[in-house]
């Protein structure tokens, strides 16, 4: 039940920041290129936090299940992004599901595998265990 709660708020996170973002650049630099700009920033913001986030969750969490706690959030946070998009646009619904779904997903899920793969590799391992049948030591003091 955590995992389930971690994608769901992770996934929350990213499509209200992409969509806070979209939206803050095209009030603070409303024009006809602004939607562009929104669109690229607003992508940026969902990698970035994905990246962070991933890197900061394979520093605690094996790799297994962080894969796939990412996997899910991807997914989830594209159906999150597209269902804000059907609200603001019904009649392009049904093609944002096949073209813009997808491409949110791999924005979510790329950078989230690269700091998957750089927490993995920056995580600290513990020290191996001494062996059990360890070589007797022999005293080299002189003898006198």
């Amino acid at each position: 039940m955590r995992s389930i709660g971690a994608v769901l708020v992770r996934a929350v996170v990213i499509v209200v920041a992409m969509q806070l973002t979209g939206w803050l650049v095209v009030w603070l630099a409303p024009g006809p290129d602004a939607n562009i700009g929104a669109g690229l920033l607003a992508f940026a913001a969902g990698a970035l936090i994905a990246f962070l986030w991933a890197l900061r969750d394979t520093r605690t969490v094996p790799t297994g299940p962080v894969l796939l706690r990412w996997l899910l959030t991807g997914a989830l946070a594209a159906l999150g992004f597209w269902a804000v998009g059907a609200v603001r646009e019904p009649d392009a619904a049904l093609s944002d599901l096949a073209t813009v779904a997808p491409f949110i997903a791999a924005v979510v899920l790329v950078p989230a595998l690269a700091g998957v793969a750089l927490g993995a590799t920056a995580r600290t391992r513990p020290a191996p265990a001494p062996e059990s049948n360890p070589e007797p030591q022999v005293d080299q003091t002189p003898a006198q």
